[in-house]
């Protein structure tokens, strides 16, 4: 059965006035596929993903969602096919970690804004998931690093949207604690419903773990292929 395509970005140019990161880049994303990007900093990734996303708009090129023009996305559209966590922690001050992850549902809530059994139910399971359930109830400004980390993926979680997008997204994390996101991202993608882009520095976890890489190199501008095929001394 061939995968559903979820995004394709084509003759894609990014940059600013004075630095062109991404010259006339094309590429697809299909339902089912985990995708690493890397390069060194200031290449151009944290820009590329904002760009698919539809946080920033390109200076040529376009891009698309299901065969749909992201300018043409509504914002409550966007919010349903694209979820985000960047490396920032937002300041959230008097809230629970389980009223954070909850505000990954704010697309679905009804007018009154109520949480419905399903909303209920997709938090919890992600709190479990992403191993925070314990700390369900305390204040998510008395966290540390890494499980704010935790909270802000499983905030994307249960946004349940078929695009996730994340921004260095090991960050803040021990090794193992970086080997289990992983595993948990790839679990995520294989019942065919979810693609997912997240941007590493981390090669040696990403050779273990991921099959195809878009990467940001000196030599060869942008390429697609193995992690494997990716030498470090072209990143």
């Amino acid at each position: 059965m061939s995968k559903e395509l979820v995004l394709e970005f084509k003759n894609l140019v990014i940059g600013y006035d004075n630095e062109l990161l991404l010259n006339n880049a094309s590429q697809k994303l299909y339902l089912g596929e985990v995708v690493a990007l890397i390069g060194r900093n200031g290449c151009g990734k944290s820009t590329l993903l904002k760009t698919i996303s539809g946080e920033m708009s390109p200076l040529s090129g376009s891009v698309e969602l299901f065969s749909k023009n992201i300018t043409r996305i509504s914002p409550k559209e966007l919010a349903r096919m694209v979820s985000i966590v960047t490396t920032v922690h937002p300041d959230i001050i008097g809230m629970s970690v389980e009223e954070v992850v909850a505000l990954g549902r704010y697309p679905y809530l009804n007018l009154l804004g109520t949480l419905t059994s399903t909303d209920v139910e997709v938090i919890n399971k992600a709190l479990l998931l992403f191993g925070i359930d314990i700390v369900r109830k305390k204040n998510y400004n008395q966290l540390s690093d890494g499980q704010k980390q935790r909270v802000m993926i499983a905030r994307a979680y249960v946004q349940e949207t078929p695009l996730i997008i994340l921004d260095e997204p090991t960050t803040y994390l021990d090794y193992i604690g970086r080997e289990d996101i992983l595993t948990i991202l790839k679990q995520l993608t294989n019942d065919g419903k979810r693609a997912i882009v997240f941007s590493s520095h981390d090669l040696d976890l990403i050779q273990k773990n991921i099959e195809t890489v878009w990467a940001f190199t000196k030599k060869r501008g942008f390429v697609v292929e193995a992690p494997s095929d990716v030498l470090k001394g072209e990143i």
